[in-house]
């Protein structure tokens, strides 16, 4: 992960560490439960794929959709819940990509959306 110190800065209250907190990034993984490591290992592959994209893409593909930044991204996701549905209500296999990648899109573009409604959002 690229900053993994920013992972245990929930454990951070006013000057200092809480009581019990984890004093590494170490110290916090050593921690997890196999879930939790899942989900870590899932979220890092979905930063991945999302800066690679947006190095493709640039922001503009989302500032510039024609009403608005947030109305794009639910067109977006809109499109990967219909494949979805689609490919799993009639047993379809998928022919261009995987399923998977549908589900990675649909939590990436949610993750812009955060972004978007955050302002952290390139312009």
């Amino acid at each position: 992960m690229a900053n993994t110190e920013s992972h245990i800065g929930h454990w951070i209250a006013g000057d200092g560490l809480q009581s019990g907190a984890p004093q590494s990034y170490s110290d916090f993984k050593s921690s997890f439960t196999q879930f939790d490591a899942d989900v870590y290992d899932i979220a890092e592959e979905l930063a991945e794929l999302l800066v690679r994209k947006h190095n493709d893409y640039g922001p503009g593909n989302i500032n510039g959709s024609p009403y608005g930044a947030i109305p794009g991204l639910i067109t977006r996701m809109w499109d990967k819940m219909a494949r979805i549905k689609n490919l799993t209500e009639n047993d379809k296999q998928a022919s261009n990509e995987p399923l998977e990648d549908s589900f990675m899109d649909l939590a990436n573009y949610a993750i812009i959306g955060l972004m978007v409604t955050r302002g952290k959002w390139p312009k």
